[in-house]
């Protein structure tokens, strides 16, 4: 504590707000073991200082809780948040951090006319929006609703998200809005930062000038999807957010330029100073430029100061202010990365050099502090990237740098930036062409299945503990220790390798999970002999692809590496959207699409995209049925003679059969479809139904629901202007169980063939 205080201290206050968090989501064992571990280590710490730290452990929870008790409070948005139109009255503002990404943020003073203290709502910039400025003050009908919470293993909590920005809703405007008043113009801040994005643009070519926003102002909303994929399959995703490696390049440049040299020291160091705040506010405060920029300060103004400038000192110093000024980004994949890097840097460089060299032993050490936080949260690892990063973090150390002085030369006149812009989109190229040969090296990317947190948290205390357990002693008071300390590593080590070889039993269980994927459908089947089988794959808009974002994440949680079988019951988009996202990124051995051959964009795309990959695809009709071991399945639908240019009414139809237990999916198939596989007696009871077309009025007749006569129901459903689930259909459902995955988020079935269970992934 004498030497490094803050360090003591950062611990106690992050734990703290990890205490609290654990507390909230009553996992009240794991609370109670953080709790005594905080206990124990304050009473055996040197008494003048426990106090203090104890103090800091509930400064900590308090501080945690104030976040949720102003999310929780009655001056609060979240109040409003029901779905329903309100009056609102407010202040238009922007997000420094995200210039581009098509939202303006509004910051309520009343609702409905009583006064709202917490909490900004999140408002797309549509046609309603375009005309205003920053800084209006409007009166205005919106929608106001919760975002979008977790409701798939693997997926994205929206609402989470940006609780840690401070907004508490989204919205949509319902009516125009009425300028009442001129509060404020953007932060001088925000008003540089858009001079600087339309100059870049200005200089750079379309393509160039959208990775160069992502390089150096972390504006990813527009960037090149083959270039994000590529750095993310090369190990180099980092690349894409501005952090601690983009400020250090431009911090070392500028202090190998002034002090000394082309000004005196201190003006020298106050310039770098200002210009490192001002970067700091422009890129949104993010937690990896705040610690990266503040330790940078604190370094470089340590002997002005008359202190030495202890690195894990300054870091927690760091740690502390970050947790102030964003104290939710404490649990947020960019606070953690960014500071596991720098601490597995610090630690396990010098270590690993002896066993490999000054080159690859920095590669090597951020490569052990990341990877089990990117499994932990992507589902994947990418090992080239040991290699990707030896040449792609120099390379960047070019680019940035450049970029910067490309704007800085074109403030006086574009002319005098084409030198520096040429050069950035040649080493560009040269960066792009390199991270395509990068993905080229087996293994690849592979797909690692979730973890839980404490496999995750033991592999850290093995990777960084490895050095020093292990480190030669010659004090036998210390080599007793050690003899202690490596009996516990071995434990740990033993109790990780058991966890991680453990395979699933085979349980001969029939497995069956309804994905939310807003207004469409995505089933996923994983039969007995562990084939799989995804039945659609939700839509694809132009901001959002539910192919990309939500099932497969989904699937590689599982660890699942590739389809047996894709069926698309018919080409909408809300069926068949995501699929070319799926085929392109995961193997998938069979395609099985309707017989009546889809003349549609969508449908040639993905078909052409399954011949690309290899896939073999099946035009099936009713005809068609196959055994996979005990389960059967049988196509019903669509006829081979009755062909109608409705797709819906086109829908693949099959039902699977094992042992007792039956389950009909039925697509988005329309009552003449119904009264089809009614009259050819196609049908009978079952216990597991897909009800069709969302819930569609038109679909779901009382005749066929009699006929079928389910013990279960799952309508998939989402946000819709189409009144889905029609309340005609839920009438018609009376007595029968039903689910929605609107409302219960994915719901999983399993049988053994006799018995079933099931669960949702959203607890009520």
């Amino acid at each position: 504590m004498k030497y490094r205080p803050f360090l003591y201290i950062s611990f106690a206050f992050g734990l703290g707000m990890i205490v609290a968090n654990l507390v909230r989501k009553t996992e009240m064992s794991l609370v109670i073991i953080l709790f005594m571990i905080a206990l124990l280590w304050v009473i055996f710490t040197d008494h003048k200082c426990k106090y203090l730290l104890l103090i800091c452990f509930l400064i900590g929870t308090v501080w945690y809780n104030y976040q949720y008790f102003k999310y929780e409070s009655n001056l609060s948005v979240l109040v409003f948040a029901d779905g329903q139109n309100h009056l609102v009255k407010g202040v238009l503002k922007e997000n420094s951090a995200n210039l581009l990404d098509n939202q303006i943020y509004l910051k309520p003073f009343n609702i409905d006319g009583k006064k709202i203290k917490y909490g900004f709502i999140s408002l797309p910039v549509n046609n309603e929006f375009q005309s205003y400025e920053v800084g209006n003050i409007i009166q205005t009908n919106i929608k106001i609703f919760l975002p979008d919470e977790q409701a798939n293993p693997g997926g994205f909590s929206q609402r989470d998200y940006l609780f840690r920005h401070n907004v508490y809703a989204t919205a949509w405007p319902t009516s125009e809005a009425e300028i009442i008043g001129f509060k404020q113009r953007n932060l001088p801040s925000i008003i540089i930062k858009k001079r600087l994005v339309k100059l870049l643009k200005k200089i750079y070519q379309p393509r160039e000038e959208k990775i160069m926003l992502a390089l150096l102002f972390a504006e990813r909303s527009n960037l090149p999807s083959d270039w994000e994929e590529g750095l993310r399959a090369s190990g180099a995703s980092h690349l894409l957010a501005i952090s601690g490696l983009h400020i250090g390049f431009l911090i070392a440049l500028l202090v190998y330029l002034l002090p000394g040299k082309l000004l005196p020291v201190k003006i020298a160091y106050l310039l770098i100073t200002i210009f490192t705040i001002f970067y700091m506010i422009i890129t949104g405060l993010r937690s990896s430029v705040v610690r990266a920029g503040l330790l940078a300060l604190l370094f470089i103004w340590a002997p002005f100061l008359k202190r030495k400038g202890d690195f894990l000192n300054l870091l927690a110093i760091t740690f502390i202010l970050n947790l102030i000024i964003q104290p939710l980004q404490l649990f947020s994949i960019g606070l953690q990365l960014s500071y596991l890097l720098v601490l597995a840097l610090y630690f396990l460089t010098k270590p690993l050099q002896k066993y490999t060299n000054k080159i690859l032993a920095p590669s090597l050490a951020a490569q052990l502090g990341s990877f089990p936080l990117v499994i932990y949260y992507f589902y994947t690892y990418a090992p080239v990237g040991l290699i990707t990063n030896i040449w792609v973090i120099p390379l960047a150390g070019i680019i940035i740098p450049l970029g910067l002085i490309s704007i800085i030369l074109a403030l006086f006149h574009p002319a005098l930036a084409v030198l520096a812009v040429k050069l950035v989109e040649i080493l560009l190229d040269l960066m792009g062409k390199g991270v395509v040969l990068m993905t080229k090296i087996p293994p690849g990317e592979m797909i690692i299945s979730a973890k839980p947190i404490w496999i995750i948290v033991l592999i850290y205390i093995i990777i960084f503990s490895t050095p020093y357990i292990f480190r030669p002693r010659l004090i036998p008071f210390h080599i007793k220790k050690q003899k202690v300390a490596k009996l516990i590593y071995f434990s740990m080590l033993l109790i990780l390798l058991l966890s991680l070889l453990s395979t699933r039993q085979t349980d001969n269980l029939l497995k069956f999970v309804f994905l939310s994927v807003g207004q469409g459908d995505s089933i996923f089947i994983e039969l007995p002999n562990k084939e799989r089988i995804l039945v659609d794959c939700g839509a694809k808009s132009e901001n959002f692809d539910q192919g990309k974002s939500t099932i497969l994440p989904f699937l590689k949680q599982a660890g699942i590496r590739e389809l047996d079988y894709l069926v698309i019951s018919h080409f909408d988009n809300d069926h068949a959207g995501g699929a070319i996202a799926l085929l392109e990124n995961i193997r998938v051995k069979r395609l099985l699409v309707p017989a009546i051959k889809d003349q549609s964009e969508l449908a040639k795309a993905t078909i052409s995209t399954a011949h690309r990959k290899e896939t073999t695809v099946h035009f099936l009709n009713e005809k068609y049925d196959f055994n996979r071991g005990e389960v059967n399945i049988n196509f019903l639908h669509p006829p081979q003679k009755l062909i109608t240019l409705d797709r819906n009414e086109n829908s693949l139809v099959f039902q699977l059969n094992y042992h007792n237990f039956s389950a009909l999916f039925t697509g988005d198939l329309g009552k003449n479809g119904e009264k089809y596989l009614l009259n050819m007696k196609k049908i009978n009871e079952t216990n597991l139904l897909k009800i069709a077309h969302h819930g569609s009025k038109n679909s779901s007749c009382s005749e066929f629901l009699r006929a079928v006569s389910p013990q279960i129901a799952v309508i998939s459903v989402g946000y819709n202007n189409f009144g889905h689930p029609a309340k005609e259909v839920l009438e018609r459902l009376q007595g029968i169980k039903y689910w929605r995955t609107d409302l219960s988020g994915a719901i999983t079935i399993k049988t053994d063939g006799y018995r079933v269970k099931l669960a949702t992934y959203k607890k009520k």
